[in-house]
């Protein structure tokens, strides 16, 4: 092995092995398996350690030895590395710079950016919304704690009040406090309306059902890059990436992918003759899709990427 030759070392966070596969069986002419089945069957046949491939004989013996999916999952962000350099050898990547706007992104098909990154995980965003009076009062229960002892002894001394004139001054004096409680929540924005938080919810679930974006900041840049991610195909829960990135990060990601949209118009659907309920169906299938463009449709400066691998470079 040449110690001076550079490696490029890859930390995946996501990978879409389906989509990589499907378009590797026509890259590759149309062989479905040629990446992984070339490279075990000729890593099998080496008797000696090499290192270009995987370094150390334990790690040889152990891929030699493992069976049908579990031997393709060794494999697969190495196949990765094949894929990308096939598409970098027919000139069908394109690496998307600063000065690009969105005409010169049109014609494009598969491209790779790079730049730090916002996750935008709605699933957890829709979880602390349902929780998020629960969460503040709970938080305002460990501000007030002394408050909170103080209520605790009223309501034990209200249990043993035999007197219901005195046991009702003492609940007017409980809720009153409960009360200004509750409003230096508000003020403080730990807890908001309950009806408001109900149709947040609601608005949540309709638009985003728990999809995950990847916004890249990529400097310099006037457009926005929305990446589109499947919540199946990332390495690491949404909770735990940005436990360990942050959920903006510091570090650069390149997102690897295929443009969906960025600009092209949209044709013009014919109106359907007669009234049936066919008609009646597409008129309310172009209602929630005008309604959908209010959750997910482009912006006038925002370019649309659905993704087939997110990595970190570590070399």
């Amino acid at each position: 092995m040449d110690k001076n030759k550079t490696i490029h070392i890859k930390s995946f966070i996501y990978l879409d092995e389906d989509k990589m596969y499907s378009i590797s069986s026509q890259l590759f002419e149309g062989m479905t398996q040629y990446i992984l089945k070339k490279e075990t069957e000729s890593f099998n046949e080496e008797q000696q350690q090499k290192g270009n491939f995987l370094s150390g004989r334990f790690m040889a013996d152990m891929m030699s030895q493992s069976k049908g999916k579990s031997e393709m999952c060794y494999l697969h962000d190495f196949a990765f590395n094949l894929f990308e350099k096939e598409l970098e050898e027919r000139s069908l990547l394109y690496d998307i710079k600063p000065t690009d706007d969105l005409a010169d992104l049109l014609d494009k098909g598969f491209v790779r950016i790079h730049g730090k990154v916002v996750f935008c995980d709605y699933a957890r965003m829709q979880y602390i919304i349902d929780n998020f009076n629960n969460i503040g009062r709970a938080i305002g229960s460990l501000q007030y704690v002394a408050n909170e002892q103080l209520m605790q002894q009223f309501n034990q001394d209200i249990a043993t009040t035999k007197d219901r004139e005195q046991r009702n001054k003492k609940q007017q004096i409980v809720k009153s406090v409960e009360k200004k409680i509750e409003e230096q929540l508000k003020q403080q924005g730990l807890v908001l309306d309950d009806k408001y938080i109900k149709n947040l919810s609601t608005v949540m679930k309709f638009g985003f059902q728990e999809s995950f974006e990847v916004r890249v900041i990529l400097s310099e840049s006037s457009l926005n890059f929305s990446v589109v991610a499947n919540p199946q195909c990332f390495k690491e829960r949404g909770n735990v990436l940005v436990s360990k990135y942050s959920r903006i990060t510091e570090k650069e990601f390149t997102v690897i992918g295929i443009i969906t949209q960025a600009g092209n118009p949209k044709p013009e659907i014919p109106e359907l003759q007669g009234v049936d309920m066919k008609t009646a169906a597409q008129g309310m299938n172009e209602t929630i899709a005008n309604l959908e463009m209010q959750f997910n449709g482009r912006s006038e400066n925002e370019c649309i990427i659905d993704p087939i691998a997110i990595f970190t470079e570590l070399s």
